[in-house]
């Protein structure tokens, strides 16, 4: 996102940056829970383009879990 940040020179709106930010928060958790961004990106386009509701997140690793199902810290 640094990157692209610089590439781009920024957003120049608070639209977007909170659409910068909002595309850095879901790919970073794709990213941590092991799934690909760019299918979570592509079925959100697909059901807006529908007027549906957005998919969810994919689901947190079982990994990262603990006994009781809660997420566990650092």
């Amino acid at each position: 996102m640094v990157i692209a940040k610089r590439i781009s020179y920024g957003t120049r709106t608070l639209v977007g940056s909170n659409s910068m930010a909002l595309l850095a928060s879901a790919i970073d958790t794709c990213r941590l829970r092991g799934a690909s961004a760019v299918d979570l990106l592509a079925r959100s386009i697909s059901v807006a383009l529908l007027g549906l509701a957005a998919p969810g997140l994919p689901p947190v690793a079982q990994h990262f879990l603990g006994r009781n199902g809660v997420v566990m810290g650092n």
